[in-house]
C-alpha cells in the first residue's frame, strides 16, 4: 500500500471496510427474505405467472451477483489494509492487539461468503421449483 496515508488513516479505512462487510451481509439477508416472501406470497395467493417469477429471478440474480462481487472486493481491500497495518505493528504498541489482528479470520470468511451466496441462489431456485410443483 502507498505510504502517503498515515497509520491512523489505514486503521480508519480498515474499520470502514469492516462496516462495509457487515452492510453487505445485511443486504444479502434482506434481499433473500424479500424474494422468499414474494415467492411464498405468490404461492399463497396462487399467483401462477412465470413472467413475474422470471422478472423477480433476473433482478434477484443480478442484484445478488453484484452484491457478491462488491462483498469480495471489500474483503480484498480489507485484507490488504490489515496486512499493511500488520507490517507497521510497532506503531500499535500493544502486543495483544497485534496478535488479534494476525488471527483475524477474514480468509475463512471469504470462503463462507462465496458458499453463502451460492447457497442462497440455489435455495431460491429450489423454492421456486418446489412451489411450482416441478420438484
Amino acid at each position: 500500500m502507498n505510504d502517503i496515508y498515515s497509520f491512523k488513516d489505514k486503521c480508519d479505512l480498515a474499520l470502514y471496510l469492516i462496516d462495509k462487510v457487515e452492510y453487505y451481509w445485511k443486504r444479502l439477508y434482506l434481499s433473500t427474505m424479500t424474494i422468499v416472501a414474494a415467492l411464498l406470497g405468490g404461492a399463497y395467493t396462487n399467483l401462477d405467472s412465470w413472467i413475474i417469477i422470471g422478472v423477480l429471478g433476473i433482478m434477484f440474480f443480478a442484484f445478488t451477483l453484484s452484491n457478491l462481487l462488491d462483498h469480495l472486493r471489500v474483503y480484498d481491500y480489507l485484507l490488504l489494509i490489515l496486512k499493511d497495518i500488520d507490517k507497521q505493528n510497532y506503531k500499535l504498541k500493544s502486543p495483544t492487539l497485534v496478535d488479534k489482528i494476525k488471527k483475524l479470520p477474514y480468509r475463512n470468511e471469504i470462503i463462507l461468503c462465496k458458499i453463502s451466496y451460492m447457497a442462497v441462489l440455489i435455495g431460491i431456485v429450489l423454492i421456486t421449483l418446489s412451489l411450482k410443483g416441478i420438484i
